[in-house]
């Protein structure tokens, strides 16, 4: 009874974990750090005139999905919100501006913190989705009846805290592009460019001005003085105390959960396994281990210290 009174003391951690990403992700200079290397509407751009693009984000509050017969409320925060629904809410979502060709562009951008690495297809899907309710959900609001002209683009960006293999620190763009089967003839691409996926995928170490800003931020191995550090003196970014305080929240509520759950790990028999040797136990110890920290495999099996020429070995009893 008490081990379960404590996995459930780190369960309602890691959630207020999550939230507390969620809010680092939505400060405006984390945001258009994101933009500036991920959407190419902004390459050009300097950090600080990209946050003056950047309106009010709303995080945790707004649903994925929407019951088309309940009367919507005009307005970001409220578009999609469904009583019949919303069990899925975007995790930071928020409206931007762009100048293009004397017009002033709006964009619709969709951040997701993915802590614990879906299979790649799942997570690829589930994005899919998300762009299209942030294009459906747009009736209404941006255009009406035929006028699917002011359709807005939409981005979806993924960043994956713990990807395994080579997907980690790497920044892919997925979107349309046209297929000419027979014959050709030109289309603008700003004609169907209307919906793009990011996917994030972090590491440990990264020279890339982004992904080194993010592993820092995420990094469950190092103190809030030292992101700070790097933050402040490599990257030359300076936060507000706000800022300052919801990174340290973030990091406070990361160290709890590392801490409780090794040890309910090691009570549900890691140091036997790893010990011993014997393989029934190991396995058991990378589940316990993936449960309590909400991690994937190959961060369990890190943690574990278990040699990575038996990771393919135990990835398959595992996954099979």
């Amino acid at each position: 009874m008490e081990l379960l009174k404590e996995t459930l003391s780190v369960a309602d951690t890691k959630v207020r974990y999550d939230d507390a990403c969620k809010k680092v992700l939505s400060y405006k200079i984390i945001l258009a750090y994101i933009l500036k290397y991920c959407i190419k509407e902004y390459f050009s751009m300097d950090i600080d005139d990209i946050i003056s693009c950047i309106e009010e984000p709303v995080v945790g509050k707004q649903a994925v999905d929407q019951d088309h017969s309940i009367p919507r409320i005009r307005g970001l925060a409220n578009e999609d919100y469904s009583i019949e629904e919303g069990k899925r809410y975007f995790d930071v979502l928020f409206e931007c501006y762009v100048e293009k060709d004397n017009e002033r562009i709006k964009l619709i951008i969709n951040v997701e913190a993915q802590n614990s690495e879906l299979t790649q297809n799942i997570l690829i899907n589930r994005a899919i989705y998300y762009v299209s309710r942030m294009i459906s959900s747009q009736y209404g609001k941006e255009f009406m009846h035929s006028s699917f002209d002011d359709i807005k683009k939409v981005y979806s960006i993924w960043i994956v805290m713990n990807p395994a293999g080579i997907r980690r620190n790497t920044i892919k763009v997925i979107e349309f592009n046209e297929l000419d089967l027979e014959g050709s003839y030109p289309i603008k691409k700003e004609y169907y460019d209307k919906m793009s996926i990011i996917m994030i995928n972090l590491g440990e170490e990264s020279d890339h001005k982004l992904l080194y800003l993010l592993n820092t931020l995420f990094s469950q191995q190092m103190k809030y003085s030292e992101k700070m550090e790097i933050i402040e003196e490599e990257l030359e970014i300076n936060f507000n105390n706000d800022e300052e305080r919801g990174v340290e929240d973030m990091c406070n509520l990361s160290e709890g959960i590392w801490e409780r759950g090794i040890e309910i790990g090691e009570e549900q028999g890691i140091e036997k396994g790893i010990k011993q040797g014997i393989e029934k136990n190991t396995i058991l110890s990378i589940k316990n281990l993936m449960e309590s920290l909400q991690c994937d495999i190959e961060y369990a099996m890190k943690l574990l210290k278990i040699n990575e020429a038996d990771y393919d070995k135990y990835i398959q009893l595992i996954t099979h």
